[in-house]
């Protein structure tokens, strides 16, 4: 038991060191640490590192959302800007991004904004003012034409976050429900828990959810990241 207190007390380090979201696995690792059975414990940090996972990839999705507005608002300030007159270069410098005097172009300079937010509208705008540098032409229709593109995008996006939200709880409440069960048993009927976690026929139910949950959890974290890519 020992060594497997170390082992795990270690995998916590490393998870805070590279960094893995580890922290509902080590809250789960603390609980269930009075019950010195191996497998329950390593169930509960299974199920906590998943859960880690699945709330990461939530922010990761809520700051896909977030670059997508200011991706817009900035697009809607250069259609502005440029409706009046001014030039690219010259509309980039009024909202901060510093060209004058530099040798930074303000081609490249939207080409940065670009990688950094990771929209595909702002991402075409960026690709044609480089064009339109060495052809010429207007900026104004594609800047257009990108906000109109945004904003469907995070309509549809946000129609799919509403339709799955409830099906995303579900599943989240019924990869949780076998833990609510055992400590049901624990306070309950003690005599069956300690059948459940101490057997043969006991391990092999745990590791049958284990595997489960580990499924689930996996097509969920992979829905999530696929929808972040559409």
């Amino acid at each position: 038991m020992r060594e497997f207190w170390a082992i795990m007390a270690g995998f916590m380090v490393l998870g805070f060191l590279i960094p893995l979201p580890v922290e509902y696995a080590t809250l789960a690792w603390l609980i269930t640490g009075w019950s010195h059975q191996w497998l329950l414990m390593l169930l509960a940090i299974a199920e906590g590192l998943a859960l880690g996972l699945y709330h990461q990839t939530r922010r990761w999705s809520r700051r896909r959302d977030q670059d997508a507005e200011e991706a817009d608002a900035l697009l809607q300030q250069l259609n502005q800007l440029m409706s009046w007159g001014h030039s690219l270069a010259q509309s980039l410098d009024s909202l901060g991004y510093r060209i004058g005097g530099q040798t930074t172009s303000a081609e490249s300079v939207l080409q940065e904004l670009a990688r950094h937010y990771r929209v595909s509208g702002l991402e075409v705008v960026a690709d044609t003012a480089a064009s339109i540098q060495k052809d010429g032409g207007s900026l104004l229709p594609v800047i257009q034409w990108a906000r109109q593109q945004i904003t469907r995008d995070r309509q549809e996006r946000f129609a799919r976050q509403l339709e799955e939200s409830s099906k995303q709880s579900t599943i989240l409440i019924l990869s949780l429900a076998p833990f609510g069960v055992l400590l049901l048993f624990r306070l309950i009927l003690p005599p069956f828990y300690r059948a459940v976690v101490a057997t043969s026929l006991g391990h092999a139910a745990l590791i049958l959810i284990l595997t489960l949950q580990s499924l689930v959890w996996a097509f969920l974290i992979l829905y999530l990241r696929k929808d972040d890519h559409r």
